[in-house]
């Protein structure tokens, strides 16, 4: 069985009709505008979020990830991680959530994907820590 934890931020103005269509689904948690973030985030195998601020807490979390884009500047921090096999990006400004759909479908069939993600993740997060990228990491999501 699979169980989803969806986390939604405070300036997401769309929090109410998502938590409404999201009710009808047993296997998911939902979560508005929390503060454990990171506690959350380190039960998960897999997530799916923007490659933005959260990216690098997940990153650090050593979680690979079903990203988009919603945001020019988060085109730079693809173009940087899109060769180190962390990620599976689905686009920019998608229109609609049939391809994160597709995405996951396809990680879940092909556990070896995503066991490779996961080594990568963990060895991307290593040598950051090694090398006190930390620092810079934390600047960029405070």
């Amino acid at each position: 069985d699979i169980t989803f934890d969806v986390i939604i931020g405070g300036s997401n103005s769309n929090y109410k009709n998502i938590k409404t269509y999201l009710e009808k689904f047993d296997n998911l948690n939902f979560y508005y505008n929390i503060d454990n973030i990171p506690e959350v985030l380190s039960k998960a195998d897999l997530c799916i979020g923007s490659i933005g601020q959260s990216f690098y807490e997940r990153l650090l979390l050593k979680i690979p990830s079903i990203v988009f884009t919603i945001a020019d500047n988060q085109l730079e921090i693809n173009d940087k991680y899109k060769n180190n096999n962390i990620f599976i990006y689905c686009g920019h400004k998608i229109p609609n959530c049939e391809i994160i759909i597709n995405k996951l479908t396809n990680i879940i069939d092909n556990v070896d994907q995503w066991k490779k993600m996961v080594s990568n993740c963990i060895n991307l997060s290593n040598k950051f820590i090694s090398k006190n990228y930390i620092k810079d990491i934390i600047n960029k999501i405070s």
